[in-house]
C-alpha cells in the first residue's frame, strides 16, 4: 500500500512539473488579401521553471462562431519559432526569470460567403498548465489558459469587411520591486485604425488539465481561474495602487506590496465607427522581488538669466526679445548613478531635438554632483498666446525599471522679430537700350540685417532667362548675397525686342518678408546698316586696278539675313555668271564690254544693280 501511495505522488508529481511552463501569451489575427487570413499564436514560456517537453511541435486551434458556439473550422499550426523576451534593461536581468517567445502561425481562408454572422466569431486554443509557484491564483499548477480572440464576420451587407485584430506591444521579462512603482506600456496598435480600449480582465482557465494539458478546444464560455481569497478581476495583485490599465493607451502600473509570482489578464477591444468589432486577451505574469534600494532622481529647470528654479505650475512668458535658453539641473543621491533626460511635448509638436546633452552619470567615486543641460526654443517657435506645455523627464538605471522624476514647463512664446532683408543695384528702374551682339553686365546685392540666410534669384516677365542667353547665377548667403548678370543678345531673341528682368531676394526667417523686385527693361537693337552702294564698274585690264567686279561690302550676315547668292545677266536677260561666295570675284572674260545686270540675294532680301565692263 506504502508503494502504491509513493508511485502516485510521484506521478502526480511529475505530471504537475511537465505542465509548469506557461507565463502568458495571446492570439492574432491578420488580413493578407482576399479571402486570405494569418493566425498566430504567441505562447511566452516560462525558462525556470518550464519543461520543454511542454513545447508542443504541432498545436490546434479551433474557430466557433459567436452566436450558436457552432464549430467552423480547426487549424493545425506547427514548427514554432523561439524567442528569448527582452529586458529593459539587460543590466537588470535576473537568473530568476527568463522568458522566451514561441509563435505558431499559419495561413487560412475565411469564405466571404461562409464568415457572414453578424454575431462574429472567436478563435481558440487551450494549455495546460501555468506555474505552479504562481501566488494569487488557486492551485495554479493544474490551471490551464485559453488562448482567445473575437473577430467580425468578414462580409457586411454583401460587402466585403476587412479587419485585422489589433498588434500588442511585445512583452517584456522585467520583474517588479516590492513596493516600487512598477510601469509597462501594455498598449499596442491597430492596422485598420480602429479605436482600441483596454481593461483588466480575469484569465481564462478552460478545459485543459494536467492529465490532458492540451485537448482540442470545445466551444465558450469557459470557466476563469479562481483567485486567491481577497483578489479579484479589478484587484488582481495586492498593492498600493493594484494593478491597473489606462483604458486608452494601454499603461499597466502596480506598487506591489508582496513578494511573489502573479499571474494577470488584459483585454483589448477594438471599435470600429463606436461598435465593438473583436478582442484580444494576453494573460502574462509578473515576478516581484525584494529589490536593492534605488532612489528617485530629481531634476530642476531655471532660465539662464534666472537665480532661482523655475516652479511647477508657473506660466512663463518669452516675448520676442528674451533669451529663448534654459537650463536643467538632474540630481540623484545613489553613487555612480547612471541618469538620462529626455524632452515630450504634451500639447503641441517639437519637430527639432531640444537637448544639447540626454545623459551622463552623477556622484562618481562618493564626490556629490549633478548633470546638467541646456536647451533653447528655435527663434520662429511661436505659441499664439496659448499656452504650451512640455515635460522634461530624468530617469534613473535602477532596476528593475528606472525610476523618474518629471517636471512640466508651462510656457508662452513669440518668435524673435524680423527685419526684412534689403536689395540693390545700380540696374534698379532703369531702361537700356542694347545693341546685337554687345556685353552687358553688372551686379545686384542683397543684405540681411538678422543674419538670416537669404537668397537672391532673379526671373523674366513672362519668359526663362536661360532660353534668351541670360545669366544670372542664384546664390544664397548668411546675411549678404552677391550675383551678377550678364547678357550678350544674340540671334535666339527671335523677333522679340523688349525684356523685363526682376531681381529678387528672400529670407529663411521665422515670419519672412521680402522688398518688392527690383524691375530692369532692356530693349534690344540691331546697328544701323550703312546705306549700300557698290562699285558700278571695272576693267578687267590686268594693271592690278579694278580688275575685278566684287563687292567686300557686302552688308554682313545677321540671325535671319543670310547671304544666298549674287547673279549677272546681260541685256538680254541671259544669266553670264552665278557665286554662292559673298567674297566672288568677276572677272567678266567671258563677256563683251558693256552693261551688265546683277541679283544679290539674302534669306530675307535682295539688291539690284548695274555694273559696267570697260576694257
Amino acid at each position: 500500500m506504502r508503494i502504491v501511495l509513493t508511485i502516485t505522488i510521484f506521478l502526480a508529481f511529475l505530471l504537475s512539473a511537465q505542465a509548469t511552463h506557461i507565463v502568458g501569451g495571446e492570439l492574432g489575427l491578420k488580413y493578407i488579401s482576399g479571402s486570405t487570413y494569418q493566425v498566430t499564436l504567441n505562447m511566452y514560456f516560462d525558462n525556470v521553471n518550464g519543461d520543454r517537453d511542454a513545447i508542443d511541435p504541432t498545436i490546434v486551434v479551433s474557430i466557433f462562431e459567436k452566436g450558436t458556439n457552432r464549430r467552423m473550422a480547426n487549424i493545425e499550426m506547427g514548427n514554432p519559432q523561439e524567442s528569448p523576451v527582452a529586458y529593459t534593461a539587460i543590466a537588470c536581468t535576473n537568473a530568476s526569470l527568463s522568458t522566451n517567445k514561441i509563435v505558431y502561425t499559419q495561413t487560412i481562408t475565411l469564405s466571404e460567403s461562409v464568415y457572414t454572422s453578424a454575431n462574429g466569431y472567436y478563435l481558440v486554443w487551450e494549455r495546460c498548465c501555468r506555474n505552479g509557484v504562481i501566488s494569487n491564483i488557486v492551485n495554479p499548477g493544474a490551471a490551464g489558459q485559453t488562448f482567445y480572440l473575437e473577430f467580425p464576420a468578414v462580409t457586411r451587407n454583401g460587402v466585403a469587411y476587412r479587419n485585422s485584430s489589433p498588434e500588442l506591444f511585445p512583452p517584456v521579462s522585467d520583474y517588479a520591486c516590492i513596493n516600487e512603482l512598477f510601469y509597462y506600456n501594455f498598449g499596442g496598435q491597430d492596422p485598420d485604425g480602429d479605436s482600441l480600449v483596454y481593461d483588466m480582465v480575469t484569465p481564462l482557465n478552460g478545459y485543459s488539465t494536467v492529465r490532458t494539458p492540451a485537448p482540442l478546444a470545445i466551444s465558450g464560455p469557459y470557466p476563469l481561474v479562481q483567485w486567491t481569497t481577497g483578489l479579484s478581476t479589478t484587484r488582481q495583485i495586492l498593492g498600493n495602487p493594484t494593478i491597473s490599465v489606462t483604458p486608452n493607451g494601454g499603461l499597466l502600473t502596480l506598487q506591489p506590496s508582496s513578494l511573489g509570482l502573479f499571474v494577470f489578464g488584459v483585454r483589448c477591444s477594438e471599435y470600429r465607427n463606436k461598435v465593438k468589432i473583436g478582442e484580444v486577451r494576453r494573460d502574462y505574469q509578473i515576478l516581484v522581488l525584494d529589490c536593492p534600494k534605488n532612489s528617485k532622481p530629481s531634476i530642476n529647470l531655471k532660465a539662464s538669466t534666472a537665480n532661482s528654479f523655475y516652479q511647477e505650475g508657473n506660466i512663463i512668458t518669452i516675448s520676442s526679445t528674451d533669451n529663448r535658453c534654459f537650463e536643467l539641473f538632474m540630481a540623484d543621491t545613489d553613487l555612480n548613478e547612471a541618469l538620462t533626460v529626455e524632452a515630450v511635448p504634451v500639447n503641441y509638436t517639437q519637430t527639432n531635438p531640444l537637448l544639447s546633452l540626454t545623459s551622463g552619470i552623477v556622484n562618481r567615486n562618493g564626490v556629490i554632483d549633478s548633470l546638467k543641460t541646456s536647451f533653447c526654443f528655435d527663434p520662429c517657435e511661436d505659441s499664439q498666446g496659448k499656452t504650451y506645455l512640455i515635460d522634461f523627464i530624468v530617469s534613473d538605471d535602477g532596476c528593475s525599471l528606472p525610476k523618474k522624476d518629471t517636471i512640466r514647463f508651462s510656457f508662452i512664446i513669440e518668435p524673435e522679430p524680423d527685419v526684412p532683408p534689403t536689395i540693390s543695384s545700380g540696374m534698379a528702374g532703369q531702361v537700356y537700350d542694347i545693341l546685337f551682339g554687345s556685353v552687358f553686365s553688372d551686379s545686384v546685392f542683397a543684405a540681411d540685417a538678422d543674419l538670416d540666410r537669404i537668397h537672391l534669384t532673379a526671373i523674366g516677365d513672362g519668359f526663362d532667362l536661360a532660353d534668351y542667353g541670360m545669366q544670372f547665377p542664384d546664390v544664397s548667403g548668411i546675411g549678404q548675397a552677391k550675383s551678377t548678370f550678364k547678357w550678350i543678345p544674340d540671334c535666339s531673341i527671335k523677333d522679340k525686342t523688349e525684356f523685363k528682368v526682376f531681381f529678387k531676394v528672400t529670407e529663411e526667417a521665422c515670419q519672412p518678408t521680402s522688398p518688392e523686385p527690383l524691375a530692369v527693361t532692356f530693349r534690344i537693337h540691331s546697328e544701323a546698316v550703312a546705306t549700300f552702294i557698290p562699285a558700278n564698274i571695272f576693267t578687267p585690264n590686268n594693271d592690278g586696278k579694278n580688275d575685278f567686279f566684287e563687292l567686300p561690302d557686302l552688308p554682313p550676315d545677321f540671325c535671319s539675313s543670310i547671304f544666298t547668292d549674287i547673279k549677272i545677266f546681260n541685256r538680254w536677260g541671259k544669266q553670264v555668271y552665278q557665286s554662292t561666295n559673298r567674297q566672288f570675284k568677276w572677272d567678266g572674260n567671258n563677256v563683251t564690254d558693256g552693261v551688265y545686270f546683277y541679283v544679290i540675294n539674302y534669306s530675307d532680301k535682295e539688291f539690284k544693280g548695274t555694273v559696267t565692263k570697260v576694257r
